[in-house]
């Protein structure tokens, strides 16, 4: 399977060996955040394409939380 359809299909799986390609190592270490341009590079995204997928997340929270 290569690397775009692992980030695709498993949830926890980055492009990041230095973290053991895991998302949830990643996070730990990195629990000040980074930014746009980093998470473009570990999910195989563009910078544009990592901002539009946020807004739809926070869309879907609103929605099922039920805010305008």
């Amino acid at each position: 399977m290569d690397t775009k359809k692992k980030i695709e299909q498993e949830p926890d799986f980055i492009d990041s060996p230095r973290y053991d390609n895991s998302l949830s190592k990643f996070v730990l270490a990195k629990i000040e955040g980074v930014d746009d341009k980093t998470v473009a590079k570990l999910l195989h995204m563009t910078e544009e394409e990592v901002r539009d997928s946020m807004v739809r997340v926070i869309d879907k929270i609103r929605k099922a939380m039920k805010i305008e």
